[in-house]
């Protein structure tokens, strides 16, 4: 099957149209888009192949599915280019057509409004990555497969256990550049990893490395990595230069020498 998207006048419509959508194909599901729209080609393919991809839905707690489903998306289209990735109209032919069971489950809305803010890019152009529905998944999946690890995908599992990373880290502007945030990302794991394993193996308080990941860490984090981009121009910096500069800085705010 191909990759699927919508013109610029279907989306232009669906923006026009937010009400009537959230009623009719979302809340009701009375009707599907192309019905609603009177247009049985309103769902465009584009030239690149992808496997049929059938999303997980089966935890009571919807969250517990992102990981997997990260790696379901990323795996069947990571094809696509960054470029690509951050359109619109591509993301708009699953939230309201081709995966809305899903984004029902998943991103359950009670009015128009919340419908918007995930099935649509509803914030900024980088953030809306992040937040749409159906367009996070390839993201997370995108800044975080890690092919060198003997799970590629064990940052992903992190960061969905940890969401704060996405609205601290992910979804700021100075992250723009996929190694950016996967530098970042990694130094978070490794710190938490080294700081359970030591804490498991009983190691004195003075000779620790690692670091307890919570959420104010994270947060100070960004405010620090945000500062640091008003001074230097980070978005230049390779990742292994990210990953240590955020590996001094959490050990330096939680007390630990170098």
């Amino acid at each position: 099957m191909k990759i699927k998207y919508v013109t610029n006048d279907t989306l232009a419509q669906c923006r026009q149209n937010i009400d009537v959508i959230f009623d009719e194909v979302v809340n009701l599901g009375r009707q599907s888009l192309p019905v609603l729209f009177h247009d049985d080609q309103l769902i465009k393919e584009m030239s690149l192949d992808m496997p049929k991809i059938e999303l997980v839905m089966s935890e009571k707690k919807n969250s517990l599915t992102d990981a997997r489903n990260v790696e379901i998306v990323y795996e069947a289209m990571q094809g696509l280019t960054d470029s690509q990735a951050s359109e619109e109209r591509l993301w708009a032919a699953y939230t309201f057509h081709e995966q809305l069971d899903y984004m029902k489950y998943r991103w359950p809305a009670k009015d128009a409004h919340s419908m918007k803010n995930h099935y649509l890019f509803a914030y900024g152009p980088h953030r809306s990555l992040f937040r749409n529905g159906m367009s996070r998944l390839w993201w997370l999946g995108r800044v975080t497969k890690d092919k060198s690890r003997k799970n590629p995908y064990e940052l992903t599992k992190y960061v969905c256990e940890h969401t704060d990373i996405i609205q601290s880290i992910c979804e700021q502007p100075v992250c723009q550049q996929p190694r950016i945030m996967r530098g970042v990302i990694k130094a978070l794991y490794d710190l938490d990893q080294a700081y359970e394993q030591e804490t498991a193996k009983d190691v004195p308080q003075e000779e620790r490395k690692g670091v307890h990941i919570e959420k104010i860490i994270i947060q100070n984090l960004g405010k620090y990595l945000n500062l640091l981009s008003g001074t230097y121009l980070i978005d230049l910096y390779e990742e292994e230069k990210i990953y240590d500069i955020v590996c001094r800085f959490l050990r330096k705010t939680a007390g630990i020498r170098e």
